[in-house]
């Protein structure tokens, strides 16, 4: 239970700055590049609830933009 916040508390900030960004970039691009990031991270650091904030994060946020975002 203890390692589900740590999670949780790098999606909802991974969410809410892509929801800022997508005004300047177009959100495809944002989901590839936090897809590669996330991937990345995960493969080569220590810090696993960062990556799979991100990895998370990235995706609820790609449906999140595909379904109710601006594009």
């Amino acid at each position: 239970m203890q390692k589900i916040w740590p999670v949780a508390l790098r999606t909802v900030i991974v969410m809410a700055i892509f929801g800022g960004l997508q005004f300047l970039i177009y959100y495809p691009f944002l989901v590839g590049g936090g897809l590669l990031a996330g991937g990345f991270m995960f493969k080569t650091s220590d810090d696993r609830p960062l990556a799979l904030g991100l990895l998370i994060g990235t995706i609820l946020f790609g449906l999140w933009a595909y379904f109710y975002g601006t594009a």
